[in-house]
């Protein structure tokens, strides 16, 4: 579902697959996720606007 939505196979590796294990895992222990949670994690870890190195420490103040 998150490779279809975004039209890409970079969201089946490293990061994103350790978000969708994390989220899969939560709905089974019995959470109320919905999946536009899911999409819009996957969204802010992999698009171009995430902050990396100083800029995330920066916008974290």
């Amino acid at each position: 579902m998150v490779a279809a939505h975004f039209e890409t196979d970079v969201a089946l590796s490293g990061p994103v697959d350790s978000l969708i294990v994390t989220f899969v895992d939560r709905l089974r222990a019995g959470e109320s996720l919905a999946v536009d949670q899911l999409l819009n994690a996957v969204h802010v870890l992999t698009g171009a606007q995430a902050p990396e190195g100083a800029a995330a420490e920066e916008s974290g103040n």
